[in-house]
């Protein structure tokens, strides 16, 4: 008779003990597999779900007796899968990384729902301009994904169906707007999907393009993802900081945080010009190169 074994199973999980945005008993937080909201582990189902990260499938004669009715409840709850393979075993359990681990899970849930539409995505700001030393400031309100522009819509339908509500905006439907700010239903944070980002002299395909070629994977929640380069992302944080408000043009503390951003960079001028940022960030570029070493790009940015 085969041996009984089991594996913990989630979306994506994060070990928080100790992380000062939950209670100190939580020491697990994890997207369950069948897509409710998020759950904390804690006490005796914590330490068992820990135990079996990285040594399943663990077999029923290697564990406590007193354990096996604590992990039959896990199954019921779709914490544990019984077997030897499942395609969301969880094998490694990571610290969270973020000052909000949700914020980690949101991430997760964004890039399941585009993998499972089949739409290439990356994800841009928020944290990882700390990570890639960018920025000082940690942490974000929200999540900003760079979709491919032609599934623009499909990925805010899917994630509409995940729990998310469009705010409404009157230039849907149009050519004008360049993203959609998504509220959470019961929890997360707000999504802001982009179909490009304004300043740019590409068209949004050639945008996203050039960005999905050069951008590299990092892991959130133990979930892999894709964030711009360090350089593109240097513009893109760049573009956001230069641009305009509603109704008045670039202000000067706007250029010298752009400058900011592109200072952090080896070849500043040379990022921006492969994203046709030129013309936007030509005042941010004066304050750190010469006007000599500024090509003379031409066309106008978008927005």
């Amino acid at each position: 008779m085969p041996t009984q074994t089991w594996m913990p199973i989630a979306a994506a999980a994060i070990d928080v003990r100790g992380h000062a945005a939950f209670d100190p008993r939580v020491e697990v937080v994890l997207l369950p597999v069948d897509g409710r909201d998020p759950l904390a582990l804690l006490g005796a189902g914590a330490r068992v779900w820990r135990d079996l990260v990285g040594a399943h499938p663990a077999a029923r004669d290697a564990l406590r007796s007193d354990d096996v009715p604590l992990i039959r409840e896990l199954v019921s709850a779709r914490l544990v899968a019984e077997g030897a393979e499942h395609p969301d075993a969880v094998r490694s359990l990571p610290r969270a990384r973020f000052p909000s681990p949700l914020h980690e899970l949101v991430h997760v849930v964004v890039a399941r729902v585009a993998v499972r539409s089949g739409i290439r995505c990356v994800f841009v700001k928020g944290p990882t301009l700390f990570d890639q030393r960018l920025r000082e400031r940690e942490h974000s309100g929200d999540v900003d994904v760079w979709c491919d522009p032609d599934r623009w819509v499909d990925l805010i339908d899917a994630l509409e169906r995940h729990g998310w509500t469009r705010e409404p905006d009157p230039w849907w439907g149009t050519p004008v707007g360049h993203s959609a700010t998504l509220t959470p239903g019961t929890w997360g944070c707000q999504i802001d999907v982009h179909r490009r980002m304004p300043g740019t002299t590409l068209d949004d395909a050639g945008a996203f393009s050039r960005v999905y070629a050069e951008s590299v994977p990092t892991s959130i929640a133990g979930v892999s993802v894709l964030v711009p380069s360090r350089e593109a992302h240097a513009v893109i944080a760049a573009l956001h900081a230069a641009r305009p408000e509603v109704g008045r043009t670039p202000r000067e503390h706007g250029f010298a945080l752009a400058a900011e951003f592109l200072r952090r960079v080896d070849d500043p001028v040379g990022a921006c010009d492969r994203l046709g940022a030129v013309p936007a960030l030509r005042a941010a570029l004066r304050q750190i190169v010469t006007d000599a070493e500024i090509p003379a790009s031409e066309g106008l940015p978008r927005d």
